[in-house]
């Protein structure tokens, strides 16, 4: 307000505030202004939206995990029938050259041993690569035709 000795206007009439009142003032003031930048509501949704993100990425990476452990277990599961099949397929072979018996039942195994690998071609790809599989498929073909041949000359 001006000092120059006028008079206020008559529907602003000059107030003023006690010691009490601007104390209360000033302490409104700097809680205002001490106050977070970040309201109360504001920092718990950003934590819920936190943790949301927090279990979303963990149950990402956990059924990533899985399905990397799936085609490992499928991988597992395909080679080791393959190898079952190529153990009792060889142990027939050998019971042939032994004692000239077994040759049928090797080659039935074996065949059955590559009707196998065909049948999981994609399970074994998935973890061993196609280098190992061309290799496992060369070896497969040339044991069933070292049988064809034993039971060309057994004949």
């Amino acid at each position: 307000m001006k000092s120059d000795g006028a008079k206020p206007a008559a529907d602003h009439p000059e107030y003023t505030l006690g010691a009490r009142e601007a104390e209360r003032l000033r302490e409104a003031e700097r809680a205002f202004l001490d106050r977070p930048q970040l309201s109360i509501r504001a920092r718990i949704a950003s934590g819920f939206l936190l943790c949301f993100l927090l279990v979303a990425l963990t149950a990402a990476g956990s059924l990533g995990l899985l399905y990397g452990v799936r085609a490992e277990v499928r991988f597992l599961s395909a080679s080791e029938s393959l190898s079952g099949h190529l153990h009792v397929a060889r142990a027939h072979f050998r019971d042939f050259f032994r004692e000239g018996r077994g040759l049928p039942e090797a080659r039935k195994e074996a065949e059955d041993a590559l009707d196998h690998y065909r049948e999981h071609t994609v399970a074994l790809l998935a973890v061993a690569g196609p280098e190992d599989l061309s290799r496992l498929s060369r070896h497969l073909v040339r044991f069933s035709e070292a049988l064809a041949e034993a039971s060309s000359v057994e004949r």
